[in-house]
């Protein structure tokens, strides 16, 4: 169960990372976005993440009695259509710079919540060594990282452009998804 939560982890990323790394390209550059719009896309993604952060603890303990993969198996399905409006904005679509900001911050929301989770899950299934079940995903998310940066742009400068990235970080979405919906945890004392 480790191996798909960091899996998981690091599916989840390569998407999450990639936003954040070429979100600035997408939107100045192919979009011709002003550098003030393109910079409230991404503050808005990183308000999201923190309010996703400290609001899906609360829904693992509280709506879920403390299963934390079935809030990251949700939330990864929310961000799918997060990713593809963000990838279609770098096509030939007219979007109001709002409608991407509010875009962003739904996305930040819906992953930084499972990012946080994982290293509390991780914890749980290894009570006796829980800082290594820890650093183990941190270890095989930040492979998630490293993929999101050249390798990206290799696929971007491919023939199909930032379509094949969106259908690259489509994919990592799902498979991350069905990674955590495959972890089970041991209940959590929640008083």
């Amino acid at each position: 169960e480790i191996r798909c939560l960091a899996a998981g982890y690091a599916l989840l990323t390569v998407v999450r990372v990639g936003i954040a790394d070429w979100s600035l390209v997408i939107l100045q550059d192919l979009r011709g976005f002003s550098v003030e719009s393109a910079k409230n896309c991404l503050i808005s993604l990183e308000l999201g993440g923190f309010i996703g952060g400290m609001m899906t603890g609360s829904v693992s303990d509280f709506l879920f009695n403390g299963q934390r993969s079935p809030v990251m198996y949700w939330c990864c399905l929310f961000m799918l259509p997060c990713v593809a409006t963000i990838i279609w904005a770098s096509m030939e679509v007219s979007m109001a710079p709002l409608y991407l900001s509010a875009t962003y911050g739904f996305l930040g929301l819906v992953s930084f919540g499972p990012h946080m989770l994982v290293g509390l899950v991780a914890r749980e299934l290894y009570p006796n060594a829980p800082s290594t079940a820890g650093s183990y995903c941190k270890f095989i998310g930040q492979i998630g990282g490293t993929l999101a940066g050249y390798p990206l742009s290799i696929v971007a400068s491919s023939g199909l452009g930032w379509s094949a990235v969106g259908i690259v970080m489509s994919t990592c979405t799902v498979l991350a998804a069905i990674l955590f919906g495959q972890v089970t945890q041991p209940k959590a004392k929640i008083s």
